[in-house]
């Protein structure tokens, strides 16, 4: 590593690798959120016992996160002060370790990896625990697979009774039709047969008029005393039966080819009547068979199934959670944690040549050490089998996994890949295998630092169409138009709609005051579930604070009142500072919220807490409130902040629990998008005792369960 010190990087097996995951986003706070919510002990609220008993090196992982973890799941990368915190962390632990106020103890060590890998080496495993934990791990995964495969005969009955009930109207109008032609082609055949009968009876009598005629042939005699005139009349008479006679024939001969077309047509008709008509009995059988199959699946996992007639609306279909009875799902939980005990025992067997691997990737993420790109991919592999998901900004990715090609790891997740340009995630997207992107058109857009004349330029000189401006679209645009499945959201205009692929539908962060002002405004009112699990009672009550202040830029001081009173009235009500999150448009107003919640808390709120509205997509807080500033007389700020959805989208559906919006409510109430949050939120003067006129407009039950 160094010309003094050199470090053996070791191959690894291809079927260990492939599985690295990357998560990518615009801004740092999004990309951290997941890498710290994945590991939190929150994240198996309700399970914490079974997965800390896990021990995927718990302990190494609280150290990492910086708080309470279950495993060693995930990292915060990205910028450098993130990876040399993580080296530091992770590779050395925490030698003065965790203090606990409850103990009397003096706090042991937090042992990093390097020091887990000496003391494996120093005490190896038996070949028993390496065969014990590879036993439980297939007996767990023996288990999913046969709970798999129960739910999987019902999934696929589930398919095929979709299918064959489908069918049904199809081979039901086909029997009918089917019964028709037979019944024609028989009416048809009675009716040749009823003018056959009447055409050979005409063939009879003009077969006698003809025998009659001829036994009344003139002799020579009469012929001669007639001067021929008997004789030709009786010759013409002759001829007129004659062909009369043929006519006849010739139209019962028709009649009888006629009769036997109709028995085959017939004949036919009634085998393809019969052929529909089984098809139909062994659909209907076939779908009696699977309903019972599907009662008793039912009868087994109540609630579970995604079939669509057992739930009397889309959104309770949309709201079922498929195949996650209580078996099937401990069943998976333990598979997973025994495999994660299964990977510990594996990294723990493998030390000496992991220890060399991690020491390098180490001195790479801690020094930016250089090594060839082959050594490189197997550093950053090893150190994925430990770790297996990292985050980092795009503006990072190029130097965090500098000298990486192409699919050089597993997946790359672009969350909120709707505040990230094309652009952006194309460095990502060439350095992996697979792709998800994951982000909503209605919320934020990406910010473009470059003024727009200067990519229309750009664009222009490198003969580039309009659509790939950097401020005209957004990742998530561009992935959901190669989305198969999906549906149209109206754009801001009004006129066109935009395509939106397999749209998450079920919504379960916010209360319904906050999902309805959302649903409305941004997704056509309809297109949104409301999912939310409230848990208990919360205090206070969402409300339009109204504000009538002046100010010569973006932040009302009279606003920065009524929120520093807002601050008092949740801490009386018992919500801790951790809960609120303060939110403004515009940077000015951030500012001076930020001035206030100083006073109030201290910089750490304002450095964690206060921000733009940019700033908390991708994240959440029980208590939103909005400060909406602007000037009187600066309408074009307010209408900028009304152009589109998407900002007001985030703002409230920022807000878990309470939703708070100070602001003057007569300059804002007019703006689009704001006329719904004015028309939902109930109204407070301030000061208190300054009298108001204005009243909420309820447009439906958006109230939240403590206003009912």
């Amino acid at each position: 590593m160094s010309p003094k010190y050199t470090a053996t990087v070791h191959w690894l097996r291809p079927e260990l690798t492939g599985s690295e995951i990357v998560v990518a986003t615009a801004g740092n706070k999004a990309a951290a959120n997941i890498t710290e919510e994945i590991p939190g002990i929150d994240a198996v609220r309700g399970a914490e016992e079974a997965a800390c008993d896990a021990d995927y090196f718990t302990e190494l992982a609280s150290n990492v996160l910086g708080g309470n973890a279950w495993g060693l799941i995930a990292a915060k990368l990205g910028k450098r002060g993130n990876r040399i915190a993580f080296v530091k962390r992770f590779w050395w632990g925490d030698p003065a370790g965790k203090v606990d106020e409850s103990a009397q103890e003096r706090p042991k060590p937090i042992k990093g990896m390097k020091k887990i890998l000496d003391d494996a080496a120093a005490h190896p495993l038996t070949a028993d625990i390496w065969a014990g934990s590879v036993r439980r791990f297939k007996e767990a995964r023996a288990e999913v697979d046969r709970l798999a495969t129960q739910r999987q005969q019902a999934a696929e009955a589930i398919a095929r009774i979709t299918q064959r009930s489908a069918e049904l109207p199809a081979l039901q109008s086909a029997v009918e039709m089917a019964r028709a032609q037979t019944v024609r082609h028989g009416a048809e055949l009675a009716a040749a047969q009823v003018q056959l009968a009447d055409a050979e009876k005409e063939v009879g009598e003009a077969n006698d008029a003809c025998d009659r005629h001829a036994k009344r042939q003139p002799n020579l005699w009469v012929i001669l005393s007639t001067f021929f005139r008997a004789g030709r009349e009786w010759h013409e008479k002759a001829a007129r039966l004659d062909t009369a006679l043929d006519n006849a024939k010739t139209a019962a001969d028709s009649l009888r080819s006629a009769i036997g077309f109709h028995k085959v047509a017939a004949g036919q008709a009634s085998i393809a009547q019969r052929h529909h008509e089984v098809a139909l009995e062994n659909a209907m059988y076939e779908v009696a068979v699977l309903e019972q199959r599907l009662g008793q699946a039912r009868a087994r996992w109540p609630g579970r199934l995604p079939y669509r007639p057992d739930f009397a609306t889309d959104d309770e279909f949309h709201l079922c959670a498929p195949w996650a009875d209580a078996a099937y799902t401990e069943a998976r939980n333990r598979l997973f944690l025994e495999a994660l005990r299964l990977h510990k025992t594996f990294i723990l067997g493998a030390q000496p040549r992991l220890r060399d691997n991690l020491d390098v990737a180490m001195a790479v993420l801690r020094d930016g050490l250089q090594v060839p790109t082959e050594t490189l991919h197997m550093v950053w592999q090893s150190l994925f089998l430990v770790v297996p998901v990292v985050s980092t900004t795009f503006a990072s990715l190029p130097r965090l996994f500098r000298g990486l090609g192409r699919e050089a790891f597993g997946w790359l997740f672009i969350d909120e890949a709707g505040q990230a340009t094309p652009q952006q995630v194309l460095g990502g997207i060439w350095r992996a295998r697979h792709s998800v992107i994951v982000g909503d058109p209605q919320q934020l857009e990406p910010i473009v630092s470059l003024p727009l004349s200067a990519q229309h330029a750009l664009r222009r000189n490198n003969k580039v169409d309009e659509q790939w401006t950097p401020e005209n679209t957004s990742a998530q645009r561009i992935a959901d138009r190669l989305a198969r499945f999906g549906t149209s959201l109206p754009e801001p205009d009004g006129n066109t709609r935009v395509w939106v692929g397999a749209p998450l539908r079920v919504h379960r962060r916010c209360e319904r005051l906050m999902f309805g002002i959302s649903n409305d405004i941004a997704y056509g009112g309809d297109l949104m579930i409301y999912g939310t699990q409230v848990n208990g009672d919360y205090p206070g009550h969402s409300a339009w604070i109204d504000v009538h202040g002046i100010s010569s830029d973006n932040w009302v001081p009279d606003e920065g009142k009524a929120l520093s009173e807002l601050f008092e009235e949740l801490r009386r009500d018992g919500v801790g500072p951790g809960d609120i999150r303060v939110i403004s448009p515009f940077r000015d107003a951030v500012r001076g919220a930020e001035e206030i919640a100083r006073h109030r808390f201290d910089w750490s709120f304002v450095k964690d807490n206060v921000g733009t509205v940019h700033t908390v997509q991708g994240q959440e807080s029980n208590v939103i409130i909005l400060v909406l500033g602007s000037a009187p007389r600066k309408t074009r700020a307010r209408e900028w902040a009304a152009e589109t959805p998407n900002l007001l989208n985030v703002a409230v559906s920022r807000a878990k629990r309470r939703l708070y919006v100070i602001g003057n409510r007569a300059l804002w109430q007019d703006q689009r998008y704001f006329d719904t949050l004015a028309a939902r939120l109930p109204v407070r003067a301030w000061p208190a005792d300054r009298p108001t006129n204005t009243r909420p407009r309820l447009t439906g039950d958006h109230r939240t369960s403590d206003e009912r």
